[in-house]
């Protein structure tokens, strides 16, 4: 239990200081703000809650955790200082099109976590029954 604990306060330390030192517009703070409440809803199911461990699961949580969070929010910090800001392979900062982005992660993430919830005691079910044909 204490190993949870440390865990989970590590991630939302990280998550914290991310936030506070993000300087941006409040539409698009807000957008990232959602996804980060939405992981870490999952990551408290996972830690917290869910009875057998999954790495899949924990797999899933630190891949959005470092590249739809961490990665984003450390270069948007990095273009307010430009004039034009632009990323490293030229491609247009625009804070409407990291909005429609954050929507389309949170979707896709409330989606995943509803089938992975929904989907996990069925799969768990269907092998126990195949398990038991195999075993007659």
């Amino acid at each position: 239990m204490l190993l949870r604990n440390f865990f989970i306060f590590i991630y939302l330390s990280i998550t914290v200081f991310l936030f506070t030192t993000l300087e941006t517009s409040l539409s698009l703070w807000l957008s990232f703000m959602g996804n980060a409440l939405i992981l870490t809803f999952i990551t408290y199911y996972h830690i917290f809650i869910e009875r057998r461990y999954s790495p899949f699961l924990s797999t899933y949580i630190v891949f959005n955790f470092l590249f739809f969070l961490v990665a984003p929010l450390a270069q948007i910090s990095e273009f307010n200082m430009m004039e034009t800001p632009v990323f490293t392979h030229y491609f247009p900062f625009s804070e409407l099109t990291f909005i429609k982005t954050n929507g389309l992660i949170a979707t896709f993430n409330i989606v995943f976590f509803l089938f992975y919830v929904g989907c996990k005691d069925y799969i768990k079910v269907k092998k126990q029954y195949h398990l038991k044909k195999h075993l007659l």
